[in-house]
């Protein structure tokens, strides 16, 4: 019992601490630059949607 309770407060406390501030949005030339001038190339997650789009239109909702 106590391997268990201490297991649950162990992944909580890494769970908490494990959060980032939040997403970064912005526009497509505004990460054209920051990749060119970034010393450290990273990922990238794009966007993009339409405005046909039902399941779009359902995950904005």
């Amino acid at each position: 019992m106590r391997l268990l309770l201490l297991l649950i407060i162990s992944f909580c406390s890494i769970a908490i601490h494990s959060q980032d501030d939040g997403i970064n949005w912005m526009t497509w030339d505004e990460a054209i630059n920051r990749s060119k001038t970034d010393s450290v190339p990273k990922k990238m997650f794009i966007d993009f949607y339409t405005g046909w789009c039902g399941w779009c239109k359902r995950m904005d909702a």
